[in-house]
Parts: C-alpha cells; structure tokens; sequence
C-alpha cells in the first residue's frame, strides 16, 4: 500500500523563536500522523530541514517516544528510512 508521505515543517504553530517548543511540536505531530496512516519525513524547524544534523537527532527523538511507548508491542511495526528520513508504522 502506498502511504501518503507528509513533513513534519507541515506541521502547525511552528515559531521562529529559539527554544520554543518547536521541536516537541515538530515530534506530537509526526507521531499523530504516524498513527492516522501517513509516512512521516523527518526535516526539523531549524532552516526548513537543511541541515542534516538537527533531522537527524528529530529522527532520533520521534522513534525514542516510539520506542519508549512500546508502540511494537502494540501490534506495530516501527519501519525507518534513515537515508531517506522518513518512518511509517505498519500494523503486524
């Protein structure tokens, strides 16, 4: 099945400001959508995704709230792309 694939700069409410939340936003919302069905590209706030340090530790922090809520012992895969960015969830 092919999954509609969205970005977490899709995402509401973003803010210019420095420590404002934005990236805890950035994360509900990949989450959220994760779990309506949607693959999830990772790009953070900062610079609109071009620097691949800060997608990557986004990444890392979106599949840590996975992990830590035992999402795969839900009945749920957790499928990443690291060289593309991207996760999705797809059920067992």
């Amino acid at each position: 099945m092919n999954k509609i694939t969205i970005t977490t700069l899709e995402c509401p409410e973003l803010t210019t400001i420095r420590a404002d939340g934005n990236t805890t936003r950035q994360c509900d919302y990949a989450i959220q959508k994760l779990f309506q069905g949607f693959r999830v590209k990772v790009l953070d706030h900062f610079n609109d995704g071009m620097h691949a340090e800060d997608n990557r530790f986004l990444f890392s922090k979106i599949c840590k709230v996975l992990k830590f809520n035992n999402v795969e012992h839900r009945g749920v895969d957790i499928i990443t792309d690291v060289d593309r960015g991207t996760i999705e969830l797809n059920k067992k």
